[in-house]
């Protein structure tokens, strides 16, 4: 992220805030005046973590897109699927909010990678792709989380290619199979009270019925099945 984008980067994290409490509780979204529609990148994934019980954030939902999106508009829409909509957890309630933390990653610089291993841990997001039988395969980590699990870049091929779905065999013959794309973001991230800090908290909101429940939940999913874009970290 250059410099002079820094200032209303900075504030992402602070308008997902706002746009799942907005969804939450009875109060209306405030009007945004520091990202302008024009302001694009080429992708975006909101993630939000929350203090486990040993203090340390843990991941409690993440979805974005690995392709070119309006910022504004990509941080509208998946604010809300990664709180509400990422099938691996029950959407976030508003008595979670006040633990949680939530990052925004802007990605940028898509390169082809020469091999399966030319990528660097402490820089790259990469995104795997292969096909067994016809049968397609993708998957991606954001970049760090690789590094922040422990992994070598073996062992996070090999973890992205169980995510992707794909069950069978892994061996050296196998990786060379498998065509690489990096990519870098620029990351943002705050939690509740440094939100806080900034917005005047809500005082015993009434909750709204939680998202992705009931008819609205079929809707979702097929829309999900739909956007082929629309990836988890």
């Amino acid at each position: 992220m250059a410099q002079a984008e820094s200032v209303w980067g900075d504030k992402l994290p602070y308008y997902c805030f706002d746009i799942i409490l907005s969804a939450m509780a009875c109060h209306s979204l405030p009007v945004n005046t520091r990202i302008g529609r024009h302001r694009r990148c080429g992708g975006l994934f909101v993630t939000w973590d929350k203090v486990g019980r040993h203090g340390s954030f843990e991941l409690r939902g993440c979805i974005g897109r690995l392709s070119d999106i309006g910022v504004l508009e990509g941080i509208e829409t998946y604010a809300k699927q990664s709180a509400f909509r990422d099938t691996r957890f029950d959407p976030i309630t508003l008595k979670e909010v006040s633990q949680l933390r939530c990052s925004v990653s802007l990605l940028h610089k898509f390169e082809d990678a020469d091999d399966v291993f030319d990528w660097d841990l402490k820089i790259h997001g990469i995104i795997i792709n292969f096909s067994v039988s016809g049968q397609k395969y993708s998957a991606t980590y954001l970049p760090q989380i690789a590094l922040e699990q422990g992994w070598t870049k073996q062992e996070a091929i090999d973890s992205l290619v169980c995510k992707s779905g794909y069950r069978r065999t892994i061996n050296d013959k196998f990786r060379k199979r498998i065509s690489v794309t990096r990519y870098q973001s620029a990351k943002t991230k705050a939690t509740y009270d440094e939100y806080c800090r900034v917005r005047v908290p809500i005082a015993s909101p009434k909750p709204k019925p939680l998202i992705g429940r009931g008819r609205d939940a079929k809707r979702i999913k097929r829309s999900v099945r739909n956007d082929r874009r629309q990836y988890v970290r």
